[in-house]
């Protein structure tokens, strides 16, 4: 996995000189400021890594070296991601697309990210399960790993309070289509002002604020993006879904026609989407943010697939912004030798020293 060095990816070597450092830190050094910097510990040399995955990270720190520790991490991040999507029914074919974009954009440069997104997925497995505790567990970790996690858990967590019968209407998640957007063109100056995390100069989503992302606006994926957000309103809030042919019913959508975990997710989506295309002065936030909400979209596509026009559309929409995707992230402008060989292995310069 790290014969490629420094080049594995962007943001290899920062983790690695970062887990160094928290290696030798001890608790009482990394907890001095938490009251001021929660929920970011201060890890010497310059990093701020949330209180989770700094306990996660130091305690495997204790027994293993700094590279094994991210090959742990990484490939428990991998495994848990694998098993809550089949869980929810997707198929093992959307599960090798969705988890090598997936790997390349989170575990091999933002574990964190990735750690919190396979949280995130396996709490949205056990809520679909009605299992409540072990879905709250779940979504408090995933945070705790990475706030980013937040941006997609806040919305879900709210939209759970509305009617599922108001939710279903697609009047609404039309009309949401465009107030959403609206509402992140008028807001973004406040999101992306300190005040959005309390001034901390330490936290993530300042700083992604403050960094340049050509992915952002509109482009092919955005757009590609959109239309298969457009068709999951258009073929996937049905309330008398029904299964088609022989179609298999995804196990998430047994307890009611039209799952609110799919529900909600997908309305959480289009704020992560409306990020992406109107949060220009955001910058990354907005990228991050529909990466996280895309591999949650997919995850839960098969309420698509129980109308004929809705699993053509789904396959379709969803196949064209992965292959675009993955041609941009592995291929145009590549972000890890993570999949080198097949693929031709390319000098990566990292990041040094970017948190």
């Amino acid at each position: 996995m790290f014969a490629t060095g420094d080049s594995f990816s962007y943001d290899f070597a920062n983790y690695r000189t970062y887990l160094l450092s928290l290696q030798e830190a001890d608790w009482p050094s990394l907890l001095e400021f938490l009251p001021l910097t929660f929920p970011y510990v201060i890890v010497p040399g310059g990093a701020a890594f949330e209180l989770g995955f700094a306990a996660l990270a130091k305690g495997l720190l204790a027994l293993f070296r700094p590279e094994t520790v991210y090959a742990l991490i990484a490939g428990a991040s991998v495994g848990l991601r694998t098993f809550a999507m089949r869980r929810l029914g997707l198929q093992w074919r959307w599960i090798l697309v969705v988890q090598v974009y997936a790997i390349t954009l989170f575990e091999a440069n933002a574990l964190r990210a990735g750690v919190a997104l396979s949280l995130t997925i396996w709490a949205l497995l056990m809520f679909s399960e009605r299992r409540w505790l072990l879905a709250a567990i779940g979504a408090v970790a995933a945070a705790g790993q990475h706030l980013q996690a937040a941006l997609f858990l806040m919305p879900y967590v709210v939209l759970l309070l509305v009617p599922q019968r108001v939710l279903r209407m697609r009047a609404l998640a039309l009309l949401a289509l465009v107030l959403v957007p609206a509402l992140v063109v008028t807001g973004q100056g406040l999101l992306g002002s300190s005040g959005l995390v309390g001034g901390a100069e330490l936290a993530k989503l300042d700083d992604y604020s403050g960094r340049s992302s050509g992915a952002v606006g509109l482009n092919l994926v955005s757009v590609l993006s959109s239309l298969f957000v457009l068709a999951a309103v258009l073929f996937g809030l049905d309330q008398d879904l029904r299964p088609h042919g022989r179609q298999p019913e995804p196990p998430f959508m047994r307890a009611t026609a039209t799952s609110r975990t799919w529900v909600c997710s997908l309305y959480a989506s289009i704020f992560a989407l409306s990020l992406l295309i109107f949060g220009t002065n955001l910058s990354a936030i907005g990228d991050r943010a529909w990466q996280f909400a895309l591999v949650v979209l997919a995850t839960l596509s098969p309420a698509m697939a129980q109308s004929s026009l809705g699993r053509r559309l789904r396959g379709g929409l969803l196949g064209l912004v992965f292959a675009v995707a993955l041609f941009n992230t592995l291929v145009r402008y590549p972000l890890s030798n993570f999949f080198s060989p097949p693929l031709p292995y390319a000098s990566i310069i990292p990041l040094w020293l970017v948190p």
